[in-house]
């Protein structure tokens, strides 16, 4: 049984490669539409004097994005259109925070075609001082396809936030 066990966590482990990423209970796999693993600032919507790369904190080793700021909204990353519909849009992103932040929010915007109306998404998390993996997930129904996506940050309480390795998985309702 033990054997069995083992090849199956081989094939579990040889499934997860750059365009596929487990859920965080290990149950589902899920194909990875983009990545932004923030090793320079390349790709940002925005860059000013809250934004910076700290090369001396990082989930992966090669480097962060530092966000200082207070009570703010942050659009970081534009995916854009993405050809999904009928599942559920993941966002995960790696975070810490340092002094005087109450929460932060991990924002996914949406706009959809054919449609004048766009909905913010978004999970709250508690300021940490040790990285940790954050999990939104949003619903897309059959009859509304994105067409545009941004990953963002909203900060509230005044402090540093550093984010890193943002995915955008997909998966396919049955």
């Amino acid at each position: 049984m033990l054997r069995y066990k083992v090849i199956l966590l081989v094939a579990v482990v040889a499934l997860t490669t750059t365009d596929q990423t487990l859920l965080a209970d290990g149950t589902n796999i899920l194909q990875e539409l983009r990545r932004f693993p923030i090793q320079n600032l390349d790709g940002l919507l925005v860059t000013n004097s809250v934004l910076s790369l700290d090369l001396a904190n990082s989930v992966d080793g090669n480097g962060s994005l530092l966000i200082q700021g207070a009570n703010s909204v942050i659009g970081l990353y534009d995916v854009g259109a993405l050809k999904i519909q009928n599942g559920t849009l993941h966002c995960f992103a790696h975070t810490k925070t340092a002094g005087s932040v109450d929460a932060v929010r991990l924002c996914l915007y949406l706009e959809f075609a054919g449609q004048k109306d766009a909905s913010w998404n978004f999970i709250n998390w508690a300021p940490s001082q040790q990285w940790q993996r954050i999990h939104l997930a949003v619903t897309i129904e059959k009859a509304r396809i994105p067409k545009r996506i941004v990953v963002g940050v909203e900060i509230l309480g005044k402090g540093k936030v550093w984010i890193d390795d943002i995915r955008i998985c997909w998966e396919q309702k049955n």
